[in-house]
C-alpha cells in the first residue's frame, strides 16, 4: 500500500515538473529512485540523500586539563608489606586496597600460635626497634582494631572501616591483646 502511494507521489511530481512553464529536462527527474514492491515490505527511498545520511555520534569532550581530580577518577596503588618479627617468627606479607578497603594476607602467611591475638593498623613506624619498644610504639599510637587474627598461618581478609584514615598509619600489626605485645608487623608502602 505504501509503495502505491510513493508510486503516485512520484507521478503527481514528474507531472507537475512536466506541466510548469519553467519545465527542467527529464533527465534530472529520472534520477530520482523508482518505488517498487519489495518483496520484505520495505519502504522505498525517496530520496538519495534521505538514504544516505550518515547517523553521527555525540562529540566527546576533550578532559579538562586544569580540572582537579575525583575519587572515579583516581585510584589509590595498593599498600603492601612483608612481614617481620617481633616477639615472634612471622612470614608473608600483606596487600591493601585502600579503595575497597580490603586487607589480605598471602597465603604463605605464618605465626606464632598465642592468645588473644588481632589484626590492627597503627602509628607506630620503627620496625628495627626491639619488640618491647615497638610494643610500647603500638600501645601510645593510633591503634586500629580490625578483628581477631584469622588463622596463625595462610591467606586471609580483613575490612578496614570506611572513612577510616589510612595517613594515620604505619604498620599492621599482630596484637597479642592479653600482654600489649606485637606479635609480626608488616610497613605500609605504596
Amino acid at each position: 500500500m505504501r509503495s502505491t502511494k510513493v508510486w503516485m507521489f512520484t507521478l503527481v511530481f514528474v507531472l507537475a515538473a512536466c506541466s510548469s512553464p519553467a519545465a527542467q529536462p527529464v533527465a534530472s527527474v529520472t534520477s530520482l529512485p523508482i518505488a517498487t514492491n519489495s518483496p520484505t515490505n520495505t519502504p522505498a527511498a525517496i530520496t538519495p540523500e534521505v538514504a544516505a545520511a550518515p547517523t553521527l555520534a555525540p562529540a566527546t569532550p576533550l578532559p579538562d586539563p586544569t580540572a582537579q581530580p575525583t575519587a572515579e577518577s583516581t585510584s589509590s596503588p595498593l599498600l603492601t608489606g612483608a612481614f617481620v618479627k617481633e616477639e615472634v617468627l612471622a612470614f608473608g606479607s600483606f596487600t591493601l586496597d585502600p579503595t575497597t578497603g580490603v586487607l589480605r594476607f598471602s597465603d604463605d602467611f605464618k605465626v606464632s600460635v598465642g592468645p588473644d591475638l588481632v589484626v590492627a593498623l597503627s602509628g607506630a613506624s620503627d620496625l628495627t626497634a626491639d619488640y618491647v619498644t615497638f610494643s610500647n610504639a603500638v600501645a601510645n599510637s593510633p591503634y586500629l582494631k580490625l578483628g581477631p587474627l584469622a588463622s596463625p598461618s595462610g591467606a586471609q581478609e580483613y575490612v578496614v572501616p570506611s572513612g577510616a584514615d589510612l595517613s594515620l598509619y604505619n604498620t599492621v600489626v599482630v596484637w597479642c591483646q592479653s600482654f600489649d605485645v606485637a606479635f609480626a608487623a608488616a610497613p605500609l608502602h605504596p
